[in-house]
Formats: structure tokens, C-alpha cells, sequence
């Protein structure tokens, strides 16, 4: 909320410029201002599509589950988008030694 009020600061000291007629000055500070909201809508634009991307990631995985009213746990292999709070998950690593993958 106290963001809000920087802006009309600003828009009130753009009107000042541009009333007392530093209209060379006005311009400028109005450019730049128009200039810094078109970068902030970019750069915000492409934070949320790399995000987006980044929740497309799906992967098969080993996941300890109960399951049924008899409680039963058994370990299956499900994919990352059906995993709900309470799995437990098995972790691959790979480590890539001379173009060799070695998974554990």
C-alpha cells in the first residue's frame, strides 16, 4: 500500500515539471517512466512464463503410499504430477563421469 503513494508522488511531481514549463525536463522523466513500466511488464512477463515452464516438469518416480482402508504400504512407480502431500519418494542421482552415466 505504501507503494501506492510513491506513484502519485511521482505523478505529481512529473505535472509540476511539465507546469512550470521544464517541459524539456518533463518529457524526459515521463519517457523514463513509460520506459521502466514497459521493462517491469517484460521482465515480470517472462518470470511467469519460467515458472509456467518449470511446473510442466513431470517424471516416473518410486513412491511409498498407503493405500486402501486396510492401510497396506507398498512402493510403486507413479508420475511426479498424481504425488499428493504425505508420499514418501525415492530419489535417483546420477552422476555423469566421462559421458558414462553412473545412477544410484
Amino acid at each position: 500500500m505504501n507503494c501506492r503513494y510513491y506513484y502519485v508522488y511521482q505523478y505529481a511531481a512529473l505535472g509540476i515539471w511539465l507546469w512550470w514549463s521544464y517541459l524539456f525536463v518533463g518529457a524526459f522523466l515521463v519517457i523514463v517512466v513509460i520506459v521502466s513500466g514497459v521493462v517491469n511488464i517484460i521482465v515480470t512477463r517472462d518470470g511467469q512464463a519460467v515458472v509456467y515452464e518449470m511446473t510442466k516438469y513431470s517424471t516416473r518416480l518410486k513412491v511409498k503410499r498407503t493405500s486402501g482402508w486396510e492401510n497396506v504400504v507398498s512402493w510403486t512407480e507413479r508420475d511426479s504430477t498424481t504425488l499428493v502431500p504425505g508420499d514418501v519418494v525415492i530419489i535417483q542421482v546420477c552422476y555423469f563421469i566421462a559421458e558414462y552415466p553412473l545412477c544410484i
